[in-house]
């Protein structure tokens, strides 16, 4: 039994299923995964724009929808269970994500619920990033195969989300202290963001053409049949 197949045993949703068996639930699941992640990071710039501009309506707005696409990205997380159960762990980490996102962002904007919001959109962000961590290392156990390159960038990924979150919230409590610190901190964070949204958009997108590639269980099943007919026919 190879490496891969262990870990596919041990990952694994269904018993005896490695991640090579599961190349196309895989491969649907990327493609799915990519154009669910085209508007989240659309709105990621919008956020950041919107909020630039001071126009709090919009902000909130972007943030919903946001919200909205990051739990269908959850519930697209959860059906790749079968290849690596930490799918369903990422899955269920988004939609506690956006459910929390959306709350915070239907607050009304006001020093009485300055409390709530923060520490709703807190709680939010460590579920986020619980959930990328189950995400971004279930790709790297599953893309071995197909593209060992990229399967590392993703486990490399998870620190700078830690770093843009970090500087998100920390932001909000610098304000507090020295408004144009605060601010500064935040574009940073912002920008920071955008930028890890495009690079998973790109890494999704190059994980889908490599699951493309691996052969179709069903295929091999069938040149081995054969194979094992010619062996039979030359004996």
């Amino acid at each position: 039994m190879t490496n891969s197949e262990k870990n596919g045993r041990k990952h694994g949703g269904r018993e005896g299923e490695s991640c090579h068996d599961a190349g196309p639930l895989l491969e649907k699941g990327f493609r799915l995964l990519f154009w669910v992640k085209v508007p989240m990071t659309i709105t990621t710039i919008a956020d950041v724009l919107f909020f630039l501009v001071l126009i709090p309506v919009l902000y909130r707005l972007a943030l919903l929808t946001g919200a909205v696409c990051a739990m269908v990205y959850g519930l697209i997380l959860m059906q790749l269970k079968a290849a690596d159960i930490r799918y369903r762990r990422a899955g269920i980490c988004m939609v506690i994500f956006a459910a929390g996102n959306g709350l915070a962002a239907s607050f009304p904007v006001s020093s009485d619920t300055f409390i709530w919001t923060f520490g709703i959109a807190s709680a939010a962000c460590v579920s986020a990033l619980m959930g990328m961590y189950c995400e971004f290392h279930a790709h790297g156990e599953v893309l071995r195969e197909a593209d060992r390159i990229l399967a590392e960038k993703w486990k490399k990924l998870w620190p700078w989300c830690v770093g843009m979150y970090a500087g998100m919230e920390g932001c909000i409590v610098i304000c507090r202290v020295n408004a144009v610190l605060g601010l500064l901190v935040g574009l940073i964070a912002s920008v920071g963001s955008i930028v890890v949204s495009i690079t998973r958009l790109m890494y999704l997108g190059r994980g889908a053409k490599g699951l493309r590639k691996l052969p179709n269980p069903a295929e091999k099943e069938k040149e081995n049949v054969e194979r094992n007919q010619g062996n039979e026919m030359r004996l």
